[in-house]
């Protein structure tokens, strides 16, 4: 078997894969891409939950403002319907004595605590006057006066509620010795409580301060600090909480026979949660995409290291292979050289073969001859001084 092929395919060079073309620069556009994706991604779920936030917030202050504006309502219907509910008493009595004032007027908890900022008195009809008899409680900072209609604008309102025979309100005044506004409620009493009866035999007179009655209610039963209050009667700014710029919304409040406007919006602090909640998932998502681009940059160096530790072992490689094919042109010189060389002893040696075939042929024959003449004579077969013994020595 001639071991040339085996040689040859034992020494041929390895074949050496060539670099993906294009792998680097492919890589190097998904960089920015991925980092404009993830951008993209954290705005996308930020603004999808400022949305919900938003609107959620939304819900919750609308169902927050009708719950202002009923329950501040109900508040204001209550303390008047304070005042409607002493008229019951006149109409269901010729004569209310002081006590019974007194001891019906105490069932409203305000004046029996005897707040400031409402008071509660009894205007008999006496001609054309109207004189204060009873007052409750009469400790109260907001003194009564001789005549309930002295005032032209208290008269023209007391007036007006006789016509109606019905409520009537007067206009917001400011407080002597005190801040804010006040407002009168004139409930007129007629006999028997029938206003076909004739004038009025005299008023329920409610002296109501605004301000300690709405903030009865925002200490009592509206307890959010976070929204900000402007009512209006009129032109007239009676109640203000909270800064103007906060006031989104605007609804009505009937008080009496009067309609007042009543602002509000919510004042809450810079980074409520329909922002720093957003915020926050954009900076996780920033964080995120910034860890992921990190990645890729680590990857991509690490790409590029063993790209070039494989192109040097390529080019080592290469190198070797280089050789490796010199060594194994020399190895195919000698083992040419090597099949000459067997060649030629195999010739040699048929040739030695036939040589000594001859030579041995050759030899054989007078040597046969002479053995025999030498062992004739060695032996004496012919005698001890045979005469032939000298022919054969000379044969």
């Amino acid at each position: 078997m001639d071991p040339a092929p085996e040689a040859e395919a034992a020494a041929a060079p390895l074949p050496i894969p060539a670099p993906r073309p294009g792998a680097g620069h492919h890589r190097r556009i998904w960089r920015p891409a991925v980092l404009l994706f993830g951008l993209a991604i954290s705005m996308a779920v930020a603004g999808i939950v400022h949305g919900m936030l938003t609107d959620e917030r939304t819900s919750q202050d609308e169902a927050t403002r009708q719950s202002l504006s009923a329950g501040l309502q109900s508040h204001i219907d209550r303390k008047l319907g304070f005042v409607r509910f002493l008229r019951g008493l006149y109409d269901s009595s010729d004569y209310v004595s002081r006590d019974e004032f007194r001891r019906f007027a105490r069932l409203d908890p305000t004046l029996h605590d005897g707040q400031w900022w409402f008071t509660i008195a009894w205007a008999p009809r006496q001609v054309d006057r109207f004189p204060i008899d009873y007052v409750e409680p009469p400790q109260a900072g907001i003194s009564a006066v001789a005549d309930a209609a002295a005032d032209p604008e208290d008269g023209a309102a007391m007036r007006q509620a006789a016509a109606l025979g019905e409520m009537t309100l007067s206009e917001p005044h400011p407080i002597a010795g005190h801040d804010g506004m006040q407002i009168k409620a004139f409930m007129p009493v007629f006999r028997s409580g029938d206003p076909a009866m004739g004038d009025p035999q005299g008023f329920l007179i409610a002296t109501i301060a605004t301000e300690g009655l709405f903030d009865d209610f925002l200490q009592n039963a509206f307890t959010d600090p976070d929204f900000a209050l402007r009512i209006h009667a009129g032109e007239a700014l009676v109640f203000s909480r909270g800064p103007e710029g906060a006031v989104h919304s605007t609804t009505d409040l009937l008080v009496g026979d009067q309609h007042w406007k009543l602002e509000m919006g919510r004042v809450g602090p810079t980074l409520t949660a329909v922002f720093w909640l957003p915020s926050l998932i954009f900076v996780i998502g920033l964080a995120v995409t910034g860890l992921l681009y990190l990645h890729l940059l680590r990857t991509d160096s690490e790409y590029r290291r063993i790209s070039e530790e494989v192109a040097r072992s390529t080019s080592e490689l290469a190198g070797a292979n280089a050789s490796l094919a010199d060594r194994s042109a020399a190895l195919q010189r000698i083992a040419d050289d090597l099949r000459r060389t067997s060649q030629e002893a195999q010739l040699a040696s048929a040739a030695k073969t036939v040589f000594l075939a001859n030579m041995s042929h050759e030899l054989r024959t007078p040597l046969n001859a002479i053995i025999g003449f030498a062992e004739m004579m060695a032996q004496r077969t012919l005698g001890e001084h045979s005469p032939r013994y000298l022919e054969y020595a000379q044969d």
